[in-house]
Parts: structure tokens; sequence; C-alpha cells
């Protein structure tokens, strides 16, 4: 996106950034709140569930960094379908910057055990999360128990455990008992409607210097929240890609049908625009964008 051209100091939708930086929604400022004070006060397993672009790895990866700046431990594994024990070990152990080693389940349970105590008998917990945690099987996160049953010299739990994942996971889960009984604290992240989306999509805007009401039409602000469908991740891109093809067409305002030709290009709507309006709705005429590389 071309900054000085809409006048902005930073970008204000951004798909990755820093996550110490984090601008959270306030459903994930509420969700990262409940489960902090949870794990302050003891409680040792905590769920994030919600679809696909939500936006709950963000707040893991806040979460994370928050963690971190309290002198916590930490170690991430993002799991793809049917992970197997040894490969959630390795992902942990790489995590935490040990060396590679073939070995049982059982010696890489014993490994990870190994790393963690020195931390433990200094009073100092460890977050352990568990990404995309509806892909493992139900007997593998029963493995995870007896990690979290780990407690420092002072009484605090050694291990606190987020399991990140699609409300599948609220299937699986139940199947490990033995862990299940340690679930203290869950949120389910929900999509925005188009107000809250609007919102927070003119809000972005204005922290990064632009002009909501004179960069763009009220009309494309409600179409990229409506054809986003209230998933972050679909929000940032489809107004960020928006913002660049009115770059590219030397408009200084964004209006709807620059935002449904994007959202065509992204695939986030069919080939008709909304009620049936086809034959309505002018295309605009300009070159054929490059492919990205």
């Amino acid at each position: 996106m071309d900054l000085a051209y809409w006048g902005l100091s930073e970008n204000p939708y951004r798909i990755t950034m820093s996550p110490g930086h984090v601008s959270l929604l306030p459903s994930q400022a509420l969700a990262a709140q409940q489960i902090s004070r949870a794990f302050v006060q003891g409680e040792r397993v905590g769920i994030i569930l919600g679809s696909a672009g939500i936006g709950k790895t963000s707040l893991a990866q806040h979460l994370v960094a928050q963690a971190e700046a309290e002198g916590m431990h930490s170690a991430w594994a993002a799991c793809v379908p049917v992970v197997g024990s040894q490969a959630l070990l390795q992902m942990l152990l790489a995590d935490f910057g040990q060396p590679f080693v073939l070995r049982s389940t059982v010696e890489l349970r014993m490994q990870l055990v190994e790393h963690l105590l020195p931390h433990v008998s200094e009073n100092r917990s460890t977050l352990i999360v568990v990404d995309e945690a509806q892909y493992v099987p139900a007997s593998i996160l029963e493995e995870l128990r007896p990690l979290v049953e780990i407690v420092s010299p002072s009484g605090r739990p050694g291990v606190h455990l987020l399991l990140v994942g699609t409300e599948a996971l609220q299937e699986t889960l139940p199947q490990a008992a033995g862990l299940f009984s340690w679930v203290g604290v869950r949120h389910l992240l929900k999509t925005l409607d188009v107000d809250q989306g609007v919102e927070y999509l003119t809000e972005q805007w204005k922290r990064a210097g632009g002009k909501p009401t004179q960069h763009a039409t009220e009309e494309a602000w409600s179409m990229i929240a409506e054809l986003s469908k209230g998933l972050p991740l679909h929000l940032n891109r489809l107004a960020r890609q928006s913002f660049v093809l009115a770059r590219e067409l030397k408009e200084r305002c964004l209006d709807a049908e620059m935002v449904w030709e994007t959202a065509l290009e992204l695939g986030l709507t069919c080939d008709e625009p909304p009620d049936g309006e086809a034959e309505t709705v002018p295309m605009l005429a300009r070159p054929p964008l490059k492919e990205s590389a």
C-alpha cells in the first residue's frame, strides 16, 4: 500500500505483524483478559475457539508475547491433520531450542520434562501453545496431561497449556478425559457484524492517520465489512487490496465498485453483485493487474 498517497503513517490493514504490537479487536481483548486472569489464578488449560480467519492465532501470539514479557518460558506447536505424538513433542522441543533427535515418544516426553524442570524449580511458569489443535487426536492430547500437572516449589502450575482450534476441538477434547478435567477457561471468538466491521476498518484507518469519510464512501466501508463475512483476515486483506486498486486508478476516494472488483479478484464473492444488480453496477475499465509472484 502506498502510505504517502493516502497520508498514512503506517499500514492499517496488516495480515501479519509483530505479536507484541497486535491491535486486538474488542472480542479478542476480552478473551486475552479472561485467559490471562485464569492462568494467574492457577488454571492449567485454556482454549481459544473460532472459525478460520477469525484471529485465534493472532490472539495466541499476543498472549505468548505478553507471557514472555512477564518472564515466562514458551513453546509453540502448529499442527496439521492427524499429527502424531512424536511430531508434536518434536515441534515443542524445537521451539525450546533443543536439537532434533530421532527418539521414541516416551524418550521425547522425558526430554521435554527434563527441559522444563529447571524453569519450574525457579518458580518460572511455561506457556505451551498447540495451534490448530482440532487436528490432534484425543489420545495424543491426553498425553499432554502430565505436563500440566507439574507444580513449582511455590505450589504454582509449572505449565500452562493453551489449545487453539476450530469448534471441532469441542468434540475431540472431552474424549481426552484427563486433560479435559483441567480446562479452566475457554473463549469462542465470533465473527463481526457489518457495523462492527465498519467500526474496526475506520478506526484502523484513523489510527494510521487517514480520514475515513474523505478516503472512502460509506458504501465502500460497508461493502468491505459485508463481503468479508466478519472475518478479520478477510477484512484486512480486502481493505488493503481495495485501496491498492484505488491508488492504481489514481482515485483519491475508494468507492463500492472498486471494492467489488477487488473482492472478485480475491474470490470473496460470487460473480454477481448483491441484490441481482449485475446489469446496473458498472465495472471499471483498467489494465489488468499484474499477477503476484
